[in-house]
């Protein structure tokens, strides 16, 4: 796979057989993900300078899926410091993927999701425990 097209597409979310994952072994800078066939695959994370002060960085993953996946995706962000990830998000929400954010109430530090929802890209906020509700919901409908 393209080290640069980390897009993971909604058919991801809440449809991986069973036997993966308890067979998945996490490791630094990689991605596993499966297809819509329950085929693994690695993404590697590229090496590189950090973007907005970060390496890996959400931007840059969010950018990627922007271009590789547009209005097949849909994007969450969650609490977190700093800016990291809303011009990615508003990218994909500008190449038509759906969005999200975590809520100030539910945020243990409400920047990123505050970044992205005042940049105009988080389409709709909810608390952490009403999220998963709502990703399964728009992967539904898509």
């Amino acid at each position: 796979p393209d080290n640069h097209a980390l897009g993971v597409h909604c058919g991801y979310f809440g449809f991986v057989p069973r036997k993966f994952c308890t067979e998945w072994t996490l490791r630094p800078k990689v991605l596993e993900i499966v297809d819509e066939k329950a085929c693994m695959v690695d993404c590697r994370l590229p090496e590189g300078p950090p973007v907005n002060g970060h390496s890996p960085s959400v931007d840059v993953l969010f950018g990627s899926v922007a271009t590789t996946m547009g209005a097949k995706a849909l994007g969450v962000i969650l609490t977190g410091m700093g800016r990291d990830g809303a011009r990615g998000l508003l990218a994909m929400r500008e190449a038509g993927a759906r969005s999200l954010g975590q809520d100030e109430a539910s945020s243990v530090v409400y920047g990123m999701p505050r970044a992205a929802f005042e940049l105009g890209a988080v389409e709709r906020q909810a608390s952490l425990s009403r999220l998963g509700g709502l990703i399964l919901d728009a992967c539904a409908a898509h």
